[in-house]
């Protein structure tokens, strides 16, 4: 029987049937077009057609399924979207959006969730009354958008985040909010109970197999001391019994620790291992411990499941006596039950009061869980315990012209934790490594930039996409790059040699410590250019305290206060107390200049140890993080920074600035730097102070067709150093400059240049290279035009620099010659 239906694509896109002759003669044939040239047909849950086009993302979890967890990105979600889609709605005074993206600059509060780019899902509502905001993320692989289709990853075992935050106005001065924050492990290949939802499930590498032995390890929480360390009197392991516990008959193989008077004790380096072999594993399904502790103990776990990528066992800790206590007043019991990780949680409440009879109050109250679970491959469901800690803060402020004042109190736990464990790509866990199975709450960004600053797996890392063809970079270097362009202000030209100590470029630059800023851990490195290896809450872990200050104005450009702090550690008999005074004064001089004063008076008792990390530039490197270790110099001391700085602007094209900077140490009594190491020899501290002058002035005139810019700057540092028999710093730099500049031709300019500096080492230490004598010359070219729409700049030159040291026979000569091209969109 004869065939009658049409073709259907054949049909519609080119009228064609099936029984007529074909002849290109008159109408030229035309080639197949992709039917899918404009996507395909999509229908939702319920079958409605809604468009024909790409799919661009999904995310679905089925349960109980294998491999249920799938995420897919197309590549039009990087090309058309550049990894962030948004879908937003209005009316009246309702809001919502939901933002899909890559990187989403995403906050909750310092204290619950706080990223600079975090991946996943996040959806927004609010009115004038109400806010809402709800996060969602497979944060152990959420993958990133790339240019082409993303494969599908489909996981059994992996990590979800959900995330909370509603804020509720009462009144006109009243805001109140809470948030709920919660990761954890999952599985798709059972059907689970809604309550894995907090607690997380075992994933199946850490159910694998039965519990068959559990190390406790306990040391002194102190060791750098060498006494008062952890003292163990007795032990007990307690085994389920159907659903209760009781004692086990277990007894533990024992492994160091020092005999006093019946009891092992743990100083210093050493340490106490109990390890307990488990009869019968297989029936196992809860398993705890009593330990009697007392003076400086921490408490760590292992087992044979909780291992690195080598399979070697890896102590987690359980808990830590608060303070320092070694005289045993602080024996108790602890409990606690085993298991591995399987879910963080953070609950919230916030307070904000604006302008309620001139004050302004915020805070914040935050109880963390984190869970664990006890394995046993033999069963479906497996006992839960986990252990709390809290944080809170709350802070006032009232301005009352021309009176004001700020008062904090705050309280973060040694234990309080906004980091998660997460499987690799694997399905693996490396309880070792955090830069590659920790998810974090709370980035680590010091800078303030759009790359946190630590290494963790699936996020953006510092300086990518900003390489410069040699240089790395980006960087990490907080209140050092104001200009934001991801490099440091001490190497604006980004090459081996700070600004500070580059021919011509050092006029303009100083170093960095004869700045002004303040010190409120008195470490001697000014707060500001500080960085750390911890998240970024708005107060220190393990720290607790309060401070408060009242002051005055007395002029618009000059105010006094005077305040009080006090903070100590929750985990170890250290605190710091600081009575602090502060003067400022700020003008513009019309006509004449700006003047600047400052004065920080601390009368400091400080033993808290603050080590930082700090951005160094050692000539010959590009600059890098480098760990700086604070020796306590401040434990009972007076100290106080003194800065002045004039700007004279009276002359036009005249310039003249002038800087004192003069900070002393002055210790009371007889103290002791902290030694570099365990069991280093004690150094004593001693009365030092840094001063430093800057001078330099500058005057730039026109002869004929050239335009000649003299520069001249002293440069004065003395400097005692902390600790006795440390090498004191004296020296002095004399330095004139000399440029001339001409445009010969239109967008052609010849420019040369001198800069002679005379050094003079005022101390002449042992081994110094003493004074010396440099001389720069140099010479440029440069031609400024337009190219292909853009401005494009080129530089030919030669330098030659050369110094004859007082100490050396032969003097030190370094040539160069460049011819090096820029492409800008135009001057700014």
């Amino acid at each position: 029987m004869m065939k009658w239906y049409q073709r259907q694509e054949l049909y519609y896109q080119y009228r064609w049937s099936w029984w007529k002759y074909s002849n290109y003669a008159r109408e030229p044939y035309k080639r197949y077009v992709d039917v899918g040239l404009e996507g395909t047909r999509w229908y939702d849950l319920y079958g409605k057609y809604l468009t024909k086009g790409w799919k661009i993302y999904e995310w679905t979890q089925e349960v109980p399924t294998s491999f249920g967890s799938n995420i897919f990105k197309s590549g039009r979600y990087a090309n058309w979207f550049n990894n962030v889609v948004i879908g937003r709605t209005s009316q009246g005074q309702y809001n919502l959006a939901v933002t899909l993206g890559d990187e989403i600059r995403t906050t909750l509060t310092p204290m619950t969730f706080s990223k600079p780019a975090f991946n996943g899902i996040q959806a927004d509502f609010r009115s004038d009354k109400y806010a809402l905001t709800f996060l969602s993320s497979r944060v152990n692989f959420p993958t990133r958008g790339q240019n082409v289709d993303v494969p599908e990853t489909r996981m059994t075992d992996f990590n979800n985040l959900f995330g909370f935050r509603g804020t509720v106005q009462v009144g006109d001065f009243v805001n109140l909010g809470a948030t709920y924050v919660n990761s954890h492990f999952s599985r798709t290949s059972t059907d689970l109970p809604l309550s894995g939802f907090q607690e997380g499930q075992l994933t199946s590498v850490q159910n694998q197999d039965v519990i068959r032995w559990i190390a406790i390890r306990i040391t002194d929480d102190s060791p750098e001391d060498g006494e008062g360390g952890g003292v163990l009197f007795s032990e007990q392991i307690f085994i389920n019994r159907g659903n209760a516990m009781e004692p086990a008959a277990i007894e533990p193989r024992i492994e160091g620790g020092l005999p006093v008077r019946g009891a092992l004790a743990a100083d210093g380096v050493e340490a106490i291992t109990l390890t307990y072999v488990i009869p019968d594993p297989e029936l196992k399904r809860k398993i705890g411990f009593e330990l009697v502790l007392a003076n400086d103990y921490r408490v760590e776990t292992t087992s044979n499941l909780q291992t690195n990528a080598l399979g070697e066992p890896v102590f987690l800790p359980v808990v830590r006596a608060a303070g320092n206590v070694d005289d045993g007043s602080n024996q108790r019991v602890v409990k606690f039950d085993y298991g591995l990780p399987t879910g963080n949680e953070i609950i919230g409440f916030t307070l904000e009061v604006h302008d309620l009879m001139g004050f302004t109050v915020w805070g914040e109250f935050d109880i963390n869980n984190r869970w664990r679970r006890f394995p046993n491959i033999n069963f479906e469901r497996h006992a839960h315990a986990a252990t709390r800690s809290e944080a809170f803060f709350l802070a006032a402020r009232k301005v009352a012209y021309p009176w004001f004042g700020f008062g904090e109190v705050f309280s973060i736990a040694e234990g309080y934790s906004t980091s998660m464990f997460i499987l690799d790509r694997t399905g693996e866990i490396d309880y070792s490594n955090a830069e590659r199975n920790l998810y974090e709450f709370v980035d680590d960004n010091d800078d303030q930039d759009r790359w946190p600053d630590w290494q963790r797996a699936n996020q953006p890392l510092e300086g990518e996409g900003l390489a410069r063809g040699g240089p790395p970079a980006g960087g990490i270097f907080p209140g050092l790059d104001e200009n934001n362009d991801f490099i440091s202000d001490f190497n604006q030209n980004n090459n081996l040699r700070p600004d500070y100590d580059e021919p011509f470029w050092r006029y303009e630059v100083d170093p960095p410590e004869f700045l002004f800023g303040m010190d409120l851990d008195h470490n001697t490195i000014i707060d500001r250019f500080e960085d750390d290896d911890e998240p970024d809450y708005p107060y220190q872990r393990d720290h607790r305290g309060y401070n408060g200050y009242v002051g005055r104005r007395l002029t618009p450009e000059a105010k006094v206060l005077i305040g009080y702090a006090k903070e100590w550690l929750w985990s170890d008999e250290r605190e710091s107390n600081d009575l602090y005074g502060l003067v400022t004064f700020d003008k513009d001089y019309a006509q004449l200049g700006r003047l600047q004063i400052f004065n920080n008076l601390r009368i400091v008792k400080d033993n808290l140890i603050d080590d930082q990390l700090i951005w160094t530039h050692p000539p010959g490197t590009f600059g890098g993080i480098q760990t700086f270790q604070d020796r306590l110099v401040a434990q009972d001391v007076v100290i106080n920074t003194a800065f002045l700085r004039f700007d004279y602007k009276g002359l036009p094209n005249f310039n003249v600035t002038n800087k004192v900077k003069y900070e002393i140490y002055n210790q009371q009594g007889e103290n002791f730097a902290r030694p570099l190491r365990t069991g280093g020899v004690l150094e004593e501290l001693k009365d030092s102070y840094f001063l430093g002058i800057v001078n330099k002035c500058d005057y730039a005139f026109w002869i004929s067709d050239f335009k000649i810019h003299p520069k001249f700057r002293s440069l004065y540092r003395r400097s005692t150093a902390f600790i006795k028999g440390d090498a004191d710093v004296h020296n002095l730099t004399e330095m004139g400059i000399l440029t001339v500049r001409t445009q010969p031709m239109p967008k052609l300019w010849i420019e040369v240049g001198t800069e002679l500096a005379q050094f003079y080492d005022l101390e002449e230490a042992l081994g110094s290279t003493g004074d010396f004598f440099g001389s720069v010359v140099t010479s440029q070219v440069s031609i400024n035009n337009n190219y292909l729409g853009y401005e494009v700049i080129m530089n030919i030159g030669h330098q030659w620099e050369r110094r004859k040291f007082e100490n050396r026979d032969s003097p030190e000569t370094i040539t160069s010659a460049f011819i090096v091209v820029f492409a800008g969109l135009g001057s700014s």
